[in-house]
Formats: C-alpha cells, structure tokens, sequence
C-alpha cells in the first residue's frame, strides 16, 4: 500500500525516472545520479523530485525488490532522508542489492 496519495503528475514523473534510473543503472561501479542531475533529465526541480523517489521506493517494497532509489544521492554522496537506505551501513549494500536485478525496462505502475 502507498505511503502517499499520489498525484497523476507524481505517477509520471515517476515512471520517468524510474526508466532513467534503469537504464544508467550504475551501482556495479558506484556511480549515483545527484538530485540536480535527476531533476534535470526528468525536467523536475529538485525539492518535488522527492515525490517521485517515494513513488518508486514504494513500489519496489510493495514487490519486494531493491531500492532502486538509491542511485539518486545528495551532493554529499549519500541517498534523502526518506530512502530507507539513506544511512551509509544500508547504502553500500543497497547498491549491491540494486546491481543483482535484471530490472524491467518499463515501470510496473
């Protein structure tokens, strides 16, 4: 069950950056997209974009998947607060988790 009550707009936006996270999924290298860089590919300012990230954060727990979220970090490397795997002890192990999925190319929402 979401956590949020989803505007369509969210959902959108969402399912973009859902196929942006997947095809330049990165983790095997270590390499995250900052916010900006997110925003930016998926023409969202930063501060909603967090939206979007629980939309899909939800969605990959609601099929028991990975994060996905945590490709997208701060500036300062390390995922938001409301990632569930913002903390660096959850985070490195997330990535591993992350580069283990054959994602699907398309969102599932």
């Amino acid at each position: 069950m979401d956590k949020y009550n989803y505007s369509s707009e969210t959902i959108r936006k969402s399912r973009d950056l859902y196929r942006l996270l997947v095809a330049n999924q990165r983790p095997q290298r270590k390499e995250c997209l900052t916010y900006g860089e997110a925003g930016k590919a998926i023409s969202m300012h930063v501060r909603p974009i967090r939206f979007a990230l629980h939309k899909i954060q939800d969605e990959c727990i609601n099929k028991g998947l990975p994060i996905l979220t945590v490709l997208v970090v701060r500036k300062q490397g390390l995922p938001g607060d409301g990632c569930v795997a913002s903390a660096i002890s959850e985070f490195l192990p997330a990535l591993d988790e992350v580069a283990k999925i054959d994602w699907p190319s398309e969102p599932w929402w």
